[in-house]
C-alpha cells in the first residue's frame, strides 16, 4: 500500500468523516493488518481476498468483537476507494458477526464513596485526583474528554462544564454543586503547583505537562488500590 493512499484515506476520515485520532488509528491499524496478509498490493482488495482475509482471521482463533471492527474498517476503506478510485462496493455483503450482550460490571454506590473518601485532598496532587475522579463520576465524560478539560470549560456560575467530544462535538454537561465547588476551588488554589507554563489545561502533572489517559489511568489504580476497596478497576466501571 502506497504511503500517499494511507495518508489520503486518513485525511478522509479526519477531515470529512469527521472522525476522532483514537478512532482513525484504529482504522488504520486494521487496515495495514489486511495489507499485510495481501502482500500491500492496492490491486488485491478484491471480493476474493477480503473473503481470504476473514477467513483466515476465525481460522486463527479471533472473536467475533475482533472480526467486526476490522469489517467496519473495511468498510470506511471501501467507501473511500469507491470516491477516489471508483472502486466498486465490495463489503456490503459483509453482515456484522452478532456479539454476545452483556451487563457491564460497575461499582457500587459504597465502593464509591469508600475510594472518594480514602484521597487525602490536604495537598495539591491530591485535589487534583479527587477533582478529577469526581468530574468523571458525576458527568460520565471519557478520559479522553476529561484530560483535555481547559480552565474556561469549567463555568462555576451555571454549575456545568463544557466537553469536546468525539467529532469535535461540543456539549454542555451539569455538574452537581458540590463537585463544581470543589474543582473551583482546586483551580483557583492548588492548580497553580501544576502549572509550570501558564497553560491552559485544568489538569496537569506535577512538571506542567497535560495530564494524558494513562497517566490518570494510573493514578486511579493507585487510588483504588490505597482505598482498599478493590485491587484493580477500570474508569468504565
Amino acid at each position: 500500500m502506497h504511503d500517499n493512499d494511507l495518508k489520503d484515506f486518513k485525511s478522509y476520515l479526519l477531515f470529512e468523516r469527521g472522525l476522532s485520532e483514537n478512532t482513525v488509528k484504529g482504522y488504520l491499524r486494521d487496515l495495514k493488518g489486511f495489507y499485510d496478509y495481501i502482500d500491500h498490493n492496492i490491486q488485491n482488495f478484491d471480493l476474493e481476498h477480503v473473503e481470504a482475509y476473514f477467513c483466515k482471521l476465525k481460522d486463527n482463533g479471533y472473536k467475533s468483537t475482533s472480526i467486526r471492527r476490522k469489517i467496519i474498517s473495511l468498510r470506511q476503506y471501501n467507501e473511500f476507494l469507491m470516491r477516489s478510485k471508483n472502486m466498486p462496493n465490495i463489503m456490503d455483503q459483509y453482515e456484522l458477526p452478532k456479539t454476545k450482550k452483556k451487563l457491564p460490571e460497575v461499582l457500587s454506590l459504597e465502593e464509591i464513596v469508600r475510594v472518594i473518601k480514602s484521597i487525602d485532598d490536604s495537598n495539591p496532587i491530591g485535589k487534583r485526583n479527587k477533582s478529577m475522579i469526581l468530574l468523571l463520576i458525576n458527568t460520565g465524560m471519557r478520559v479522553s474528554e476529561l484530560v483535555h478539560l481547559k480552565l474556561n470549560d469549567i463555568n462555576q456560575t451555571a454549575s456545568n462544564v463544557r466537553v469536546i467530544g468525539k467529532g469535535n462535538k461540543e456539549r454542555l454537561i451539569p455538574l452537581d454543586l458540590e463537585t463544581c465547588r470543589y474543582v473551583y476551588s482546586y483551580m483557583l488554589s492548588e492548580r497553580s503547583f501544576f502549572d509550570k507554563h501558564n497553560s491552559q489545561w485544568l489538569f496537569m502533572l506535577h512538571d506542567g505537562r497535560c495530564m494524558t489517559r494513562e497517566n490518570f489511568y494510573n493514578i486511579l489504580q493507585k487510588v483504588v488500590k490505597e482505598s482498599g476497596v478493590r485491587d484493580h478497576f477500570t474508569p468504565h466501571m
